[in-house]
């Protein structure tokens, strides 16, 4: 306060001002207009003598209501920063412990993102907070947020589909390509051009998805399914071979040696100049006639015994009925050729000996009637 004294005019002094004295009151917590009085002892500076002069002072206080800071936009940016912190509340250092298709936020990113949002909130709760201070909270948790939200990272899984590509490319190469299957054999199978090319292209777009570092689950679930359907399709549309076998070369049987002759074949031999012979085309005939001779009675009686030998030449026709084969053919020829000279002897000395025996006894019966 200002002080009048003779010695120092409009000289400058203290005032000690008891706050707890105030009357009323003062409520720090009333945020409206609030009036009191306060009083204070007068501190005189050095070489002032009061002179009997009471040192009090006394004022009225009037504090006008305190203004309050607009919270609703921080309000608003705390809700979206907890809602985004629960909705990727799962954090992971590489994320391949999480499920596919959810979202993932490094464990920094996450702590980054808890910090603003605590920031902000105690901003919020302070009543003598400043609208700068609030508009201040307001940016620097947006900030935290979009920061959050480039950093959030969603689970992929591409097992589906690299499976799917290998199904694929086995199904490929199973088939081969013709125009009508014509020229495939028919223990193979084979499709189109058309249909060939159809598959190598969902195969490429299916490629082209798992390459892609960015791609979502919901676009990797995608490519799966239409690669399986391209699948389905191509193998629908297989079929085996239509090319006919080849067919052997007709070949002529073996033909068979035709039965040799023996010139030297002892039953082509002349007969005795006792017999008479008679070649017919069955083969070789030798017949032996016996002498006339006279009975008692004085008439002439002939004794005739007759031996034939009859020899098949071994290329006469057969008079069997039907054909005979070829093995029968040479077993004929072999047989003949072996014993035929053989039978030809035996049976033209049995013809000899019967003329033999049939002589003697015509001589026996002369010699008796004598």
């Amino acid at each position: 306060i200002q002080l009048d004294s003779p010695r120092k005019p409009n000289a400058e002094t203290a005032v000690v001002w008891d706050m707890m004295g105030a009357s009323p009151a003062y409520d720090p917590s009333i945020r409206d207009t609030q009036t009191f009085v306060l009083t204070g002892t007068v501190v005189l500076p050095e070489g002032v003598d009061p002179n009997g002069v009471a040192l009090e002072a006394e004022v009225s206080v009037t504090v006008a209501r305190i203004g309050v800071a607009d919270k609703t936009d921080l309000n608003t940016e705390i809700q979206k920063a907890l809602q985004g912190a629960k909705d990727t509340g799962v954090s992971s250092k590489e994320g391949a412990d999480i499920t596919p298709g959810q979202y993932w936020v490094a464990p920094e990113v996450k702590e980054a993102l808890q910090a603003a949002i605590d920031r902000a909130v105690e901003v919020s709760k302070n009543d003598f907070a400043t609208e700068q201070e609030v508009a201040d909270e307001v940016v620097a948790l947006q900030s935290a947020l979009e920061a959050f939200g480039k950093a959030k990272k969603e689970a992929i899984s591409r097992e589906a589909l690299k499976a799917a590509l290998e199904s694929a490319m086995r199904a490929k190469s199973a088939v081969v390509a013709s125009d009508d299957g014509q020229d495939v054999a028919p223990e193979q199978l084979w499709v189109t051009n058309d249909s060939l090319q159809e598959l190598e292209k969902a195969i490429s777009d299916a490629r082209a998805i798992e390459d892609n570092p960015g791609v979502t689950q919901k676009e990797i679930d995608g490519a799966t399914e239409a690669l399986d359907n391209a699948i389905r399709f191509f193998v629908a549309k297989q079929a085996n071979g239509l090319k006919q076998p080849d067919e052997p070369p007709a070949t002529n049987p073996p033909a068979l040696d035709p039965p040799t002759t023996d010139t030297t074949d002892p039953s082509r031999e002349a007969l005795p100049a006792s017999s008479s012979g008679v070649l017919s085309s069955e083969g070789s005939t030798a017949s032996q006639k016996t002498p006339r001779s006279s009975d008692p009675s004085g008439s002439e009686t002939s004794s005739e015994s007759i031996a034939t030998v009859t020899v098949k030449p071994e290329n006469a026709p057969s008079t069997s009925s039907g054909k005979v084969g070829g093995s029968a053919a040479r077993f004929e020829s072999a047989f003949l050729s072996t014993w035929g000279p053989l039978l030809v002897i035996l049976i033209f000395t049995g013809g000899v000996i019967a003329l033999s025996l049939a002589l003697y006894a015509s001589s026996r019966e002369k010699r008796r009637r004598r």
